[in-house]
C-alpha cells in the first residue's frame, strides 16, 4: 500500500484480476472513477474468462491493462509489477473462485481457525507468511460465502443444482439439516470493502471478516432455490448423513452422477454447447462445517453493506445473467 501523491488518483494492480472477485473489482473502480490505472493480472484472458457485456466493456476502458501471468511462476509474479505506472494498491484476488474455495472456520478474527479445505489451509499459510515479511503494508479480508453476477463457485452450485431437479421434476434432498451455517456476502460488497480498506491507515496489519448480516443458513438459501424453480426439498437428517459421512466418497460420486447427465440433457435441449457452470458439488464442501461469522470488527470502520441479505430477487438476476450470456437453459426459468 501506498498513498498517492498530488491529487493523483491511484494505480492499481488486481491479481487474479479476470477471476470472480477481480472483475468486480475492476468494474467497481471504474463506476466510480477512482483510480487513474488497473492492471489486470491473470492467467485467463479476458477472452476466454466468461466475462459478461458489461464486463466486456469494463476491460475495454482504456485505464485497464491486461498481463497475462501465471502466478505460480515466480518469474512471473516480479513481471506482474513491472510497470511505467505509479502503484499504490495491490489488491491479490488470485485462485479465490475454485471448487473449496469456502474460508476457514472462525467466529472472530482472532479466534481459533480450523480450515478445512485445501485452499482454506493454504489461505490461512499465506496469511501467516505475510505477518513475517518486514515492511510490507496489507490488509487482510476473509469472506464469507461469496456471490453475485459472474458468480460461478459460491452459491452458484447450488442454483444449477435446483435447475436439475426442477429438470428431473423430483424433490431435492440435502445432507445434515436446514441449521448449517452457510453465512455470505454479496460481490459488490466485497469490492466495497477491499477498497474501503486499502485506502485506511488504520486498517493496516489487520484482518476482517466480510459477512452481510443475514446469517444465512443451508435452510434459508434452499428455500430460495426451491422456490426460484419451483421446486420442493428436504434433508436427510443427522443420522442418515453420519452413515453417508462413512462412505462420503461414494455418495458424492454417485450424487454427482446423478447431476451431471441431467444438466448436460438440459443445456443441449437450449442449443448449449459450452458452459463454465456445473452441478458438480466438491466433497469437502458437502462436511458438516459451519462458515459462521462477524462482522463486526469492519462495521467498527465505519463500513456498511449495501446489500444486507441475500434475496430470492438476487439470486435471480445471477441465473438471468447466466441465461442472457448462454451459459444457464432458458427452460429451466420459465
Amino acid at each position: 500500500m501506498a498513498t498517492p501523491t498530488n491529487n493523483r488518483k491511484p494505480g492499481v494492480i488486481i491479481l487474479g484480476g479476470c477471476g470472480f472477485i477481480g472483475r468486480n473489482l475492476a468494474a467497481y473502480l471504474v463506476k466510480k472513477e477512482l483510480v487513474s490505472y488497473i492492471r489486470i493480472v491473470d492467467k485467463v484472458p479476458p477472452q476466454t474468462a466468461w466475462l459478461n457485456k458489461k464486463h466486456q466493456l469494463i476491460f475495454e476502458n482504456p485505464i485497464i491493462e491486461f498481463k497475462s501471468a501465471n502466478l505460480i511462476n515466480p518469474v512471473s509474479c516480479q513481471n506482474a509489477f513491472v510497470t511505467d505506472n505509479p502503484i499504490d494498491y495491490v489488491f491479490n484476488c488470485a485462485g479465490e473462485t475454485k471448487s473449496g474455495q469456502t474460508d476457514p472456520v472462525y467466529r472472530e478474527e482472532d479466534d481459533p481457525t480450523d480450515p478445512w479445505t485445501f485452499i482454506a489451509k493454504h489461505k490461512l499459510q499465506v496469511e501467516n507468511d505475510l505477518k513475517n515479511i518486514p515492511g510490507l503494508k496489507y490488509t487482510i479480508l476473509r469472506p464469507a460465502i461469496v456471490y453475485g453476477i459472474a458468480d460461478k463457485s459460491g452459491l452458484a452450485p447450488r442454483l444449477v443444482v435446483g435447475a436439475v431437479y426442477k429438470y428431473l421434476r423430483e424433490m431435492m434432498k440435502l445432507l445434515w439439516g436446514r441449521n448449517l451455517h452457510m453465512n455470505t456476502v454479496h460481490i459488490i460488497d466485497v469490492a466495497r470493502a477491499l477498497w474501503h480498506v486499502a485506502t485506511r491507515d488504520d486498517t493496516i496489519s489487520q484482518v476482517y471478516n466480510v459477512v452481510d448480516e443475514d446469517d444465512s443458513t443451508q435452510g434459508s438459501i434452499s428455500a430460495m432455490v426451491s422456490e426460484l424453480f419451483n421446486i420442493n426439498h428436504d434433508y436427510w437428517g443427522i443420522t442418515l448423513s453420519k452413515l453417508a459421512k462413512m462412505e462420503m466418497s461414494t455418495v458424492v460420486e454417485e450424487v454427482n452422477d446423478k447431476h451431471m447427465g441431467p444438466w448436460a440433457e438440459a443445456c443441449n435441449k437450449d442449443g448449449i454447447e459450452n458452459s463454465p457452470l456445473s452441478p458438480y458439488i466438491d466433497q469437502e464442501l458437502l462436511y458438516n462445517k459451519h462458515l459462521y461469522l462477524d462482522n463486526g470488527k469492519l462495521l467498527k470502520t465505519g463500513f456498511n453493506y449495501n446489500y444486507p441479505k441475500v434475496t430470492k430477487e438476487l439470486l435471480k438476476e445471477i441465473l438471468d445473467d447466466y441465461v442472457t450470456m448462454k451459459i444457464f437453459p432458458h427452460s429451466l426459468m420459465l
